[in-house]
């Protein structure tokens, strides 16, 4: 018989924010995430214009009143965009300074290379704020830009997301 120990922690990851009670990764969602007590509020990050923006599919159509890929967009026309009950598509610093430390982020790498940009905003919030590298899990399906993150910011914690078994467990946990 395995001994487990006496008390467990439970961990609630607010998929999209608050995504039942409002349009997911707006600013809407993140604060009632926030205020409904969240231990992390988890989000999916795009660069666009070298602006990393808060949004989850390739395409507009699903979750804002727009059309066509998030990546040929501008930004003046992605956050002219409504994105349901009048929210806009957040930059990834905004729900950084709306979230102020008040439960933690998992930032979900979208899209290609956003490891460093999404890296060096982090290091910026930990080296002018109370922010801690504890405060950020960084996921992604996309195992190279994990890696990278690591390379260029080995304290962070990473996530390797799969849609699929992998042949090699212990491998792919490495």
């Amino acid at each position: 018989m395995k001994n487990y120990p006496e008390k467990r922690t439970l961990l609630c990851f607010a998929h999209r924010g608050a995504s039942g009670y409002a349009p997911e990764n707006t600013l809407a969602a993140i604060a009632k995430a926030v205020e409904m007590g969240a231990d992390y509020v988890e989000i999916d990050v795009y660069i666009v214009e070298d602006q990393l923006l808060v949004f989850h599919d390739l395409r507009l159509e699903r979750t804002t009143d727009g059309q066509g890929y998030l990546k040929d967009q501008t930004i003046e026309r992605l956050r002219g965009l409504n994105a349901g009950q009048g929210e806009k598509i957040p930059f990834l610093w905004e729900v950084l300074e709306l979230v102020d430390r008040r439960c933690r982020v998992n930032i979900e790498l979208k899209g290609t290379d956003v490891a460093g940009p999404v890296a060096g905003m982090i290091a910026r919030y930990i080296e002018s704020s109370q922010w801690q590298e504890d405060d950020f899990l960084i996921s992604s399906f996309d195992h190279h830009q994990l890696a990278e993150i690591k390379q260029l910011y080995p304290g962070l914690r990473i996530g390797a997301l799969t849609s699929s078994i992998p042949i090699d467990y212990a491998a792919f946990a490495e």
